[in-house]
């Protein structure tokens, strides 16, 4: 880790390195990543893949169930605070029979799907059964059509009772976390030997800890990095308290992380860039790597925790990949010079998803012997051209990378056009009409159906 006099040189290179930058309009552009394909020389054709690979769709209850009032998201929209609201988007409560049938159809394995907590728990210590019951009739369908549930139990939507206590902010309220885990475990673990305790901690802390563009809308880097801390310390005791109710071995849990590369524009980004990574990425893997959780940033953030059973808390690790973006003069773009797509900080960049895995197996997967999932990985656009480019090549990435480290699965995002956190991206395999909810396959997705049912 970064000792304490050692961030101190870099926040004063930051400042030297900014006050160079305002007095040189045209700076000298370094490398802008280390890795480009010559993609007129690839095949893209053939693709191969490791016996028993898992293929599969992800979602996230808010974004396309429909209906529920009781969680933080639902009081920020209702607050104005986006423009877009969830209610009604796609209507998966009550067409998930429908929707199941869709990801057969694709000859789909797997289905990565989260549990609505505020729908569960709609008071503290009040768990709604009707609703279990709901879900255990998902994985029931599920396991009828021959696909694996994969169950998410946080995705970044919480009860509203939760945030008001001060939600992951507190450690005193991972207790909360922990119970709902166990509630939802003892009736579904039957059905689902796959579990993701939390989606990517720091997304989420950035978003609404930093960024302040999610619920509570925080902007503070000090209570951005206690959540992340909190929420990793979360994973671990639920991962004991899961491992505790079974003796069924073929029961695996573990947590998400979303990779992002910011790669420096010009020779002072890199010092920026090298923060970023510190910050979102490394603490990360520090943490389940050794038991540690380490941040002293000067004049942002110091955070000290330590759990020494994190390293025996992992089967598996999830990859959330999209894109990587640009730093120059310290602010982060999409590469103009690639194809974009409807996130203006995401271009197609598929050279990113071999760069992610590798990163993810040499700093955590690979020490700690666990395989890897891509978790989420999708284009939003509305151009089918685009999207089949999307998946020609990053599946080839995908392909490259699952012959030379543990990948034993991926899963698109999404299977519908969902309700994308108060604004349209259209990410889904299928599109859905506003008015009748009916879902339309698109062209863009031939391709990657085609492989799916050839591998």
């Amino acid at each position: 880790m970064i000792t304490q006099q050692l961030y101190r040189v870099v926040v004063l290179l930051f400042i030297s390195c900014s006050l160079f930058a305002r007095h040189h309009k045209k700076p000298p552009v370094i490398q802008k990543t280390p890795l480009y394909w010559d993609w007129s020389r690839i095949p893209t054709s053939r693709l191969e893949f490791p016996e028993h690979f898992l293929w599969g769709a992800s979602t996230s209850a808010h974004q396309i169930e429909g209906g529920c009032q009781l969680s933080d998201w639902c009081k920020w929209e209702q607050m104005g605070k986006v423009s877009l609201k969830a209610e009604g988007c796609c209507d998966h409560w009550n067409r998930y029979v429908e929707d199941i049938a869709l990801l057969k159809n694709m000859g789909l394995t797997a289905y990565r799907f989260s549990i609505d907590w505020c729908r569960v728990e709609p008071e503290p210590g009040v768990y709604d059964m009707s609703v279990l019951e709901h879900y255990e009739k998902i994985c029931i369908e599920l396991k009828r059509q021959g696909i694996m549930p994969v169950i998410t139990l946080h995705h970044f939507a919480s009860p509203l009772w939760f945030l008001n206590k001060g939600g992951f902010e507190q450690r005193n309220n991972l207790a909360d976390f922990v119970e709902f885990s166990c509630v939802v475990f003892d009736k579904l673990q039957p059905y689902c030997s796959m579990w993701i305790t939390i989606n990517s901690p720091t997304s989420y802390a950035g978003r609404s800890y930093f960024k302040g563009i999610a619920p509570p809308g925080i902007k503070n880097a000090q209570r951005m990095q206690e959540v992340i801390s909190n929420m990793l310390e979360a994973h671990v005791r639920v991962y004991q308290a899961l491992k505790k109710r079974t003796n069924n071995q073929t029961i695996k849990i573990g947590i998400i992380q979303c990779v992002y590369q910011i790669d420096a524009g010009y020779v002072w980004d890199i010092i920026a860039s090298k923060a970023a990574l510190a910050l979102l990425e490394t603490n990360v893997y520090h943490f389940f790597r050794t038991g540690h959780f380490d941040v002293e940033v000067p004049l942002l953030a110091t955070v000290k925790h330590s759990n020494h059973e994190a390293p025996r808390s992992l089967d598996f690790i999830g990859i959330n990949y999209y894109s990587h973006g640009q730093s120059k003069n310290f602010k982060i773009a999409a590469f103009e010079e690639e194809l974009p797509t409807q996130n203006p900080l995401y271009s197609i960049y598929p050279e990113g998803l071999y760069r992610a895995i590798k990163e993810v197996y040499h700093a955590l997967a690979g020490p700690l012997k666990i395989p890897i999932y891509i978790t989420e990985n999708g284009i939003s656009t509305d151009n089918e051209r685009h999207r089949d480019l999307f998946f020609k090549r990053y599946l080839y990435a995908l392909s490259v990378a699952a012959r030379e480290f543990p990948v034993h699965g991926y899963f698109v995002w999404t299977l519908l056009d969902a309700y994308e956190w108060g604004s349209r991206k259209h990410y889904g395999l299928y599109s859905v009409d506003p008015q009748t909810k009916d879902r339309v396959i698109k062209d863009g997705t031939a391709y990657f159906i085609e492989t799916v049912k050839n591998a």
